[in-house]
């Protein structure tokens, strides 16, 4: 019988949000500044699904990574997260993990090249 497809990582604590996060105000392609985070593409299913997103100031949260041990499809790898509720994870936050590495330093998320897998861990 296969084990579990996910093994549970580190987790973060996330600060708090006290303005509305606007995704096209802060995912920009930047290549070259030092005070920004390093961006050299943004594909065109984010752009379509995310760009024009606006998220409501939100407060501290938890989360926890995953490593992936087999392949699987999204819907496998929510379930195993506990649902779409549990699994979901805002842009802001995602933006604020990102700018903490925002160099390529090593940190929270994987800069690796494979992907990242993050659950709000309460």
């Amino acid at each position: 019988m296969p084990g579990p497809i996910l093994k549970p990582g580190d987790t973060v604590d996330v600060w708090p949000t006290t303005e509305p996060f606007i995704a096209q105000d802060h995912f920009v392609l930047n290549i070259e500044s030092r005070d920004q985070i390093l961006i050299s593409l943004i594909g065109g299913d984010f752009l379509r699904w995310f760009h024009e997103k606006r998220e409501i100031p939100a407060g501290p949260a938890t989360l926890r990574s995953y490593e992936l041990q087999d392949n699987a499809g999204d819907a496998t790898i929510v379930a195993e997260l506990g649902g779409e509720q549990k699994a979901e994870t805002t842009l802001a936050q995602v933006f604020w993990l990102l700018e903490r590495q925002k160099r390529g330093e090593r940190g929270a998320l994987a800069n690796n090249g494979w992907g990242n897998l993050w659950d709000l861990y309460t």
